[in-house]
């Protein structure tokens, strides 16, 4: 008798449990879409009620024909409307009152969202335009100038070789001031290599002091041969 009590009971338990559970699985499984539209319509996603026949007084019904279809207008019961056929009996008019729409407020919200997504469009050209111009630099930074500058290292030893042959040729004046010229070329070299600036404008620099070695030796060379003249006419 006990052990029947006992298979009862746990019969019962585990029927109970079962029921539950699927109870619970059926909650969670089931969609209803009128409920979702209410909730919807509550927060800021839309205005709009189903099933349409018992919220409004006219909805629109689509008829299907077989080969077309078409879509009527119908009479609605209107509960939350102006009532059957909007007749102005037994409706409340909920979905019509203007401040449950918010229309002011949604057309605000909406303005100031196209405004804001307007501004993120900028911001992120602008970012995306910061970001090549930052890799571009960085590129241009990456660039080997190992060999330009050793190249105008190179010709400014060979300028001042040049110019030391020249000596006897010219006044202590001329040699002073070729050697403080040449000084101030070494300087800018060395401050275009020390620079932070970018290979582009580096090499570009290297190519002017290349330059300015080029004219300085023409320069004290005709210079040169000037006073040698001077010699022979005088």
């Amino acid at each position: 008798m006990e052990r029947l009590k006992k298979r009862i009971i746990l019969t019962v338990a585990f029927c109970a449990a079962f029921s539950f559970c699927a109870d619970i699985c059926a909650q969670t499984a089931k969609y209803d879409p009128h409920r979702y539209n209410q909730i919807a319509s509550m927060e800021f996603k839309q205005w709009h009620f189903t099933p349409e026949r018992y919220y409004y007084s006219w909805y629109d019904q689509k008829i299907n024909l077989g080969l077309f279809s078409i879509t009527v207008r119908l009479p609605g019961l209107g509960k939350h409307d102006n009532g059957f056929a909007g007749i102005g009996f037994g409706g409340d008019g909920y979905v019509n009152e203007r401040w449950r729409l918010m229309t002011p407020l949604r057309g605000a919200t909406y303005a100031e969202a196209a405004l804001e997504e307007k501004e993120r469009a900028e911001t992120t050209h602008q970012w995306k335009g910061l970001a090549i111009a930052d890799g571009m630099e960085l590129a241009d930074n990456m660039a080997d100038l190992t060999g330009a500058q050793s190249s105008v290292r190179a010709r400014y030893s060979k300028c001042k070789d040049r110019l030391s042959k020249l000596v006897p040729y010219l006044s202590d004046s001329e040699v002073a001031r070729a050697e403080d010229q040449l000084q101030l070329i070494k300087e800018t070299i060395d401050d275009i290599s020390n620079s932070g600036m970018g290979s582009v404008r580096r090499e570009k620099g290297y190519k002017t002091c290349r330059r300015q070695l080029e004219a300085l030796e023409n320069k004290y060379f005709r210079i040169a041969k000037e006073n040698e003249l001077r010699k022979f006419i005088y």
